[in-house]
């Protein structure tokens, strides 16, 4: 196997050479193939690495300077009406209302997964021109690094707090990544329950939270409230996830928000991937597992070793 090194793209920063737009981005890959393998036509594996696929950014307003198709959170995803975040300023963009697991780009009509196949149709007429290879052929890497939830501060838990306070969203709405889940349509407006038929795959939170809390009470562990806002036994909002009160519901809830992570890559970019070429095969830069081995050397500590 002919192995060519990784053809790097920069696909979110304006004023790069590697335009953001998916088109001109994939014209860009092309010619960094065809400018670096000498037979075109022969089937070879090609690493690509995408960076910024996915990226948050310090800069959220839209002006230019991130792709906002290729930005992890959508203006969409504010939650309205969350006031009063105990960290940070206006300025401080942490303390945005959109760290919640229910994220447009989990669903087939995110601009992300959009931008994805956009930019996979130009690599088919570059293919069919005979400038690249097959991408059945392709390795994927992406260097996703936008967390829902951030650690310690008060903010998601006060997040927490709201979309628990929301019974149509914490009842009715499939956690993506859940048990089950697929890549819905799309997502209701906010003030709406989850269209009931046809039914959504997945786990709702109020059925991931009453699951824990009866594992709770079968090891003889704290008993968890019924209701996760109680004022006795539940999540105090003004404080931070990494007080004593609040930590078990937390870490709870930060497994939630992995999982929801990796739900976003999975539709955005995973599966349209896959679905166009099922040869080829996806990592993110913290699971690097192209041969299914554990990674032992990456960049990032694998969740599957002591």
């Amino acid at each position: 196997m002919n192995f060519v090194g990784m053809q790097h793209l920069q696909v979110h920063v304006a004023g790069t050479p590697d335009n953001r737009d998916p088109v001109i981005a994939a014209q860009s890959l092309a010619n960094l193939i065809q400018s670096r393998i000498p037979d075109k036509l022969t089937p070879l594996t090609v690493a690509v690495y995408l960076q910024g696929f996915g990226h948050d950014g310090h800069l959220y307003s839209e002006d230019g300077t991130w792709a906002p198709a290729l930005r992890y959170f959508c203006a969409e995803d504010t939650l309205p009406d969350v006031l009063g975040f105990p960290d940070g300023s206006p300025g401080d963009f942490s303390n945005r209302a959109y760290r919640h697991p229910f994220l447009l780009n989990t669903t087939k009509a995110g601009p992300m997964r959009a931008w994805t196949n956009a930019f996979l149709a130009e690599l088919a007429i570059r293919h069919s021109a005979g400038q690249i290879p097959h991408p059945n052929n392709f390795l994927w890497t992406f260097d996703t690094e936008s967390w829902i939830a951030t650690y310690g501060g008060a903010n998601a838990v006060k997040m927490l707090h709201e979309v628990a306070s929301r019974p149509n969203i914490w009842n009715t709405w499939p956690v993506p990544g859940s048990e089950g889940w697929q890549p819905p349509v799309t997502r209701p407006g906010w003030t709406s329950n989850w269209p009931i038929s046809p039914a959504p795959a997945g786990k709702t939170l109020k059925q991931l939270y009453d699951a824990q809390r009866a594992i709770q009470g079968a090891n003889n562990v704290t008993v968890w409230p019924p209701d996760i806002r109680d004022a006795f036994a539940g999540i105090v909002s003004t404080l931070r996830a990494d007080d004593p009160r609040n930590q078990p519901f937390m870490k709870w809830y930060y497994d939630i928000t992995f999982a929801a992570q990796d739900a976003v890559m999975f539709t955005a970019a995973y599966q349209p991937i896959k679905t166009a070429y099922p040869g080829s095969l996806c990592l993110n830069y913290d699971s690097a597992r192209y041969d299914g081995a554990i990674d032992t050397t990456g960049w990032w500590v694998d969740p599957s070793l002591p």
